[in-house]
């Protein structure tokens, strides 16, 4: 007995999903290793592209495209998908109207999809889930404002009348059920806070939890515009700038020859250092002073300080 992978490439990303038990099993790649299909929903041409991947190298191998049906135009920006419990069963929406959901099974040792039927629903949903029971699909509508549950019947085929509508603020955008099928959170973007309910698996029937919204807080502004976001994703703040050393100033007085007159005039150079954490020890310093052999000193000179 083989087992074969299904994965969903859906807007969001990639889920891997179980395995699935399969006898005398057809390959989808001509590698010895395990076999994976992947199944990409394609918004633009309003079908879905079965691929076979080889899962030590990660090769794609085109299986078929199959067509979802129900609506003359495109689906705008995204086409949804869920994965039935059982992994034999996808459901995929078109958003346009009359916003049909399809349900195709799945054909276990090829990975090919067949059409079974198309329902239309409340709106277009910019993310349908199934709960762990395979008996209601959940949607979140974006641009409908909505969360909607719809029962699944014997034959996988979701039902045309909904078992409840609930309104949210603009821009519901997901629907997540956790694992032990009780509870179910939808975030709205135009809020800014998730929703979370209780869920009755045998009814279908969703039930605000307490607290009925759970606020979410942005990212301090301060921490995204100081962050830099490397290759593998990972944001990391840079450090803070070394902080430069004083300057200081140095007076030197520099011993003159016997012959000189007079004593000269000091006059100090500031030096700032090379490194910004340490203070170099050379300076310079120049003096002016008459002398009595204007050969000797010619001006103003520049003697270096004595090595200590």
């Amino acid at each position: 007995m083989r087992r074969r992978r299904v994965l969903q490439l859906g807007l969001g990303g990639i889920a891997a999903l179980g395995a699935l038990p399969l006898i005398g099993a057809q390959r989808a790649m001509a590698a010895d290793g395990p076999e994976t299909f992947v199944y990409v929903s394609n918004a633009g041409t309003k079908d879905i592209s079965v691929l076979g991947m080889n899962r030590d190298t990660g090769e794609l191998t085109m299986i078929e495209k199959a067509p979802v049906p129900g609506a003359e135009k495109t689906s705008l920006v995204s086409l949804p998908m869920a994965l039935a419990p059982n992994k034999r069963f996808i459901y995929a929406q078109l958003r346009s109207e009359p916003y049909p959901v399809s349900t195709f099974s799945i054909d276990h040792p090829t990975g090919k999809l067949t059409h079974l039927d198309a329902t239309p629903l409340v709106d277009q949903m910019a993310y349908i889930n199934v709960d762990k029971t395979g008996k209601y699909l959940l949607g979140a509508s974006y641009a409908g404002a909505k969360v909607a549950v719809y029962p699944i019947d014997a034959r996988y085929i979701v039902e045309d009348k909904a078992t409840q509508i609930i309104d949210t603020k603009p821009k519901a955008h997901c629907v997540f059920i956790d694992a032990s099928n009780k509870h179910a959170y939808v975030p709205v973007l135009g809020a800014d806070y998730v929703m979370q309910f209780k869920f009755d698996a045998r009814t279908g029937m969703l039930t605000p939890n307490d607290p009925p919204t759970v606020a979410t807080r942005p990212a301090p502004a301060r921490a995204i515009s100081s962050s830099t976001r490397t290759a593998n994703g990972v944001i990391s703040s840079p450090r803070r700038p070394r902080r430069s050393a004083p300057i200081r100033s140095t007076r030197t007085r520099v011993p003159l020859p016997r012959w000189h007159s007079s004593t000269p005039a000091i006059t100090t150079k500031k030096i700032r250092p090379s490194h910004p954490t340490s203070i170099s020890r050379r300076t310079k310093t120049s003096f002016t002073a008459p002398c009595a052999r204007p050969a000797c000193c010619m001006g103003t000179r520049s003697i270096p300080r004595r090595a200590r």
